[in-house]
Formats: C-alpha cells, sequence, structure tokens
C-alpha cells in the first residue's frame, strides 16, 4: 500500500486504506488482467468490510482479495469463494475469479500539439498529461 497521498499511482485518487477499496475502479476482464500484471510483482492482501463498493460482487459479506499495485495503477483479484471437491478429491470452483483496474484510463484526452509531430494529451478525468513522439 502507498505510504502517502504522492506515492499513489497515475490515477488512483485514494488507496482505500486498510479494509477499504482504493479508487477508482472498473470491473475487468481476465485477459486484461493477465496481459497487464508483471509476475515478479508482490500483492497486498485485503479484507474489504464493505463489499458494496465492488461493481458486480455478488456476495453481502466481506471480500478477500489481492492488490497488485503498479505505477499507473494497480489490480484487483477476489478469488473464488464457492468450491466443492471431486470425486478425485480435487477442487472445483463454483465461481470465476473476479479482475478489477484500479486507476484512471485516461480514454477521454484532449491533444494539443507542440510540434510537427509531438503532442501532449490530457486526461480530462484525471488531469494526469503525458506527450507523445510521432516522428519516425
Amino acid at each position: 500500500m502507498p505510504k502517502q497521498k504522492s506515492d499513489l499511482p497515475i490515477g488512483v485518487t485514494d488507496d482505500g486504506h486498510f479494509n477499504h477499496l482504493p479508487m477508482p475502479i472498473r470491473q475487468a476482464r481476465a485477459d486484461e488482467f493477465w496481459g497487464g500484471v508483471p509476475f515478479d510483482r508482490a500483492a497486498e492482501y485485503r479484507q474489504i468490510t464493505n463489499p458494496k463498493q465492488i461493481p458486480g460482487y455478488p456476495h453481502g459479506y466481506h471480500a478477500s482479495c489481492y492488490i497488485f499495485w503498479m505505477a499507473n495503477g494497480a489490480w484487483l483479484v477476489i478469488p473464488p469463494t464457492k468450491w466443492s471437491l471431486t470425486d478425485n478429491q480435487e477442487v472445483k470452483y463454483d465461481e470465476p475469479p473476479l479482475f478489477y483496474w484500479i486507476g484512471c484510463d485516461h480514454d477521454d484526452a484532449s491533444c494539443r500539439n507542440l510540434s510537427r509531430c509531438y503532442n501532449e494529451y490530457t486526461c480530462k478525468l484525471c488531469g494526469y498529461k503525458w506527450r507523445i513522439d510521432s516522428s519516425d
């Protein structure tokens, strides 16, 4: 967990403290998660005490989750809570894991041309700025 507000990743407005969710959060697909998380990343474990904050979360009690903090946001994974044993004593999950992206997607950005192929983009949602040089 980031130690202070200035340590928050780009686009994350609130770290959620110990038993709350970081914000903003949106539900994500499994392929987004598997394509976006480096496997050398350590995970933070939390038990969320107010799961009504979690979009699409079907249970009313607390949620156990893992958060993978990154420079531009974080991934949150909620492992399945319903499972059973097969005849071979193998674990069978009755629901899929849930994946969430924490942070801004920077989808709504304005563009300012700085020179011929050099543009500055500003996210209208969070104010983050980045520059791209598209020349060859």
